[in-house]
């Protein structure tokens, strides 16, 4: 495939990232927040793109129309070569009863997306677990927030998302969008591990080190 997209869905803020396997170019795309960054955020090799979607609307909003709003900001930013394009969705995560009313809303509105990539003739949809992509691309089902901004910035697009978005490392939490974007590539890159014709730069070594720093810097 030519175009390889990964979504991060949530209610407050998707991160969708689209890679060019031919021009190996990033594109990455979160909803804004409270921090503010150049829009669009353009690497210096210029292979890299992040893009600030405009806020979703608030909770004053019914539930159906941040759904739709959210499903359709999602479909007009992908690839129009549908034929060339195989999109990954993160399949949702079953949380405890205390929040289960989030957890329902966010699989209707996985619905409604799902429905409206059908509506737009996007048929090559993958559904992938959290666990499964992140133990296939980073080797632990369970690397943390922290750690998944820290392989970006080493693998993939190999950019410093702290950095860009004006922010300190935090140890105890990471702000959307930036876990987001981090997630929706993790997710893309999940399609190099099965097709060895799509490259997706991969410094396996160097994220394993670095990953295990983090972890002695944790405790």
């Amino acid at each position: 495939m030519e175009w390889i997209v990964g979504i991060d869905l949530s209610l407050k803020s998707p991160g969708i990232t689209i890679f060019n396997s031919v021009t190996h170019k990033w594109l990455l795309y979160g909803f804004s927040q409270t921090q503010k960054i150049r829009n669009p955020w353009i690497s210096p090799n210029g292979d890299v793109r992040i893009y600030i979607l405009p806020k979703i609307p608030g909770t004053s909003s019914s539930d159906i129309v941040r759904y739709d709003y959210i499903s359709k900001s999602i479909v007009s930013i992908l690839p129009k070569h549908k034929d060339k394009t195989i999109i990954y969705l993160e399949d949702y995560a079953y949380v405890n009863s205390r929040i289960a009313g989030s957890s329902f809303k966010l699989h209707e509105l996985g619905g409604i997306l799902k429905y409206t990539l059908f509506n737009n003739h996007y048929s090559n949809v993958m559904i992938i677990s959290h666990c499964k992509w992140k133990k296939v691309v980073c080797k632990s089902g369970k690397i943390s927030k922290q750690q998944m901004v820290e392989f970006v910035q080493y693998n993939g697009p190999q950019i410093d998302l702290w950095d860009i978005f004006g922010l300190v490392y935090d140890l105890k939490s990471v702000p959307t969008p930036i876990q987001d974007i981090a997630d929706s590539v993790g997710i893309a890159m999940y399609h190099n591990f099965y097709n060895c014709n799509d490259p997706i730069v991969v410094q396996k070594e160097m994220t394993t080190k670095k990953r295990n720093r983090m972890v002695k810097d944790l405790k």
